[in-house]
């Protein structure tokens, strides 16, 4: 029998579900992930990537150990995660910083900039999405868009 498996890397957990191919529900796990930095008066919002990549390697594990699956019956993985979420990485793969939330304002200025120059839809098509924390992460009082 083959089987499918789901990955939702949220802001609060990582979900993995093993499912049939007819769409029956196998299994369920939830693992706990944080916030690593957090400052309400900077709405600072940052997460450490390492902890998403461990709570889905270690969320797999439990799917696979709770059930007589085998990884190899795993033959779809659909993955889903936090839209506009950045995580720099070097030309080693590695990451620069914790990841960026979608829910960070520090790009406040950015973002009233990028309004100011370009109509919403405009930059949405041209981008696909709405990219304050870029510009925010290129300012010169910060050196990561070098080293990205």
């Amino acid at each position: 029998m083959q089987y499918i498996l789901t990955i939702d890397v949220g802001s609060s957990s990582s979900k993995l579900a093993l499912f049939d191919t007819q769409g029956k529900l196998v299994s369920l796990v939830r693992k706990s992930t944080s916030i690593s930095a957090t400052d309400s008066s900077l709405a600072l919002r940052e997460y450490d990537p390492h902890t998403w990549w461990n709570s889905t390697v270690e969320g797999i594990r439990e799917l696979l150990a709770k059930t007589p699956i085998k990884a190899s019956s795993i033959t779809t993985i659909g993955l889903s995660g936090q839209i506009g979420t950045h995580i720099l990485l070097d030309d080693k793969h590695q990451s620069l910083m914790s990841a960026i939330s979608w829910q960070d304002g520090r790009a406040e200025s950015e973002a009233q900039w990028l309004d100011a120059t370009y109509p919403a839809t405009e930059l949405d098509q041209l981008l696909g999405m709405h990219p304050p924390q870029g510009n925010f992460l290129a300012h010169p009082s910060t050196s990561l868009a070098q080293k990205a």
